[in-house]
């Protein structure tokens, strides 16, 4: 049986200062997804032969109009979610911070992310060199070395650069956190572990920072590659550890269960 971590605040949507930036996403996709179709019958209505282009205009435009369909798909899920969550369906706890506690988070979350993206790019770039010179030595040409070494140059400026976003999103975003069964809102940040393949595989309380302490959601979701695992980062606000020990407690009571 789930446990009741305490007072389930009860503010309405209209109470929370967040918006749901997920709509705007849909709707930039509804956009690009009528572009995409206008696009595919362009050729026929300028009269453009296929052997001069209207073919590939045509491919690619509805190529990406199916990739339109997809995220227009994923994204409303998303924005439903969030609309729930705002509205206060399963919500456990709304936390709000101080100045000084919101940037001791941010920069702590920064830190935690750039060790966590580092620790990845290495494993990755390890086992991407091992598979380049078995590859050079099976092929006997310089070309799969040249590759391996241009996807590691572009993971790497994915790993160190990522952090940086997340960084100036949290930086610019309200001080303020919903926690529910479905998810939790980090400032501008969206963490769903719900529908879509997603789930909440592990939950941690981290106090090692005394200065900061956190509870620490661990979910992933499919992807081309397998999971790609997220973590969200709940900085417990001053006054509010009895309470966030409870929405642990439930969490890890749910977490066991699975």
């Amino acid at each position: 049986m789930k446990r009741n971590p305490g007072d389930i605040p009860t503010n309405s949507f209209d109470d929370l200062p967040v918006k749901n930036s997920q709509w705007q996403i849909v709707r930039l996709w509804v956009i690009l997804l009528l572009t995409f179709v206008f696009l595919i019958f362009l050729p026929s209505l300028i009269g453009l032969d296929g052997m001069d282009g209207g073919f590939a205009i045509g491919f690619v435009s509805f190529f990406m109009g199916i990739v339109s369909l997809v995220v227009i798909f994923i994204y409303t899920s998303r924005a439903r979610q969030l609309d729930s969550i705002l509205s206060g369906e399963g919500r456990l706890a709304v936390w709000h911070y101080q100045p000084d506690e919101w940037k001791r988070f941010v920069e702590r979350d920064f830190a935690e992310q750039k060790i966590v993206n580092r620790s990845i790019f290495y494993l990755i770039a390890g086992i991407s060199i091992v598979v380049g010179i078995l590859l050079t030595i099976v092929y006997q040409d310089i070309l799969m070395a040249e590759i391996i070494l241009g996807l590691i140059a572009f993971l790497a400026i994915i790993a160190f650069i990522t952090p940086y976003f997340r960084l100036n999103k949290l930086r610019k975003s309200t001080q303020l956190v919903i926690i529910s069964e479905k998810g939790a809102v980090i400032g501008k940040m969206v963490h769903l572990w719900e529908k879509l393949g997603a789930s909440l595989d592990k939950v941690s309380w981290n106090d090692q920072n005394p200065g900061t302490v956190m509870i620490e959601f661990t979910y992933s979701m499919p992807s081309r590659n397998g999971r790609d695992q997220q973590v969200a980062r709940v900085p417990v606000p001053e006054g509010k550890k009895a309470e966030a020990r409870q929405v642990f407690d439930h969490f890890a009571e749910i977490n066991k269960g699975n």
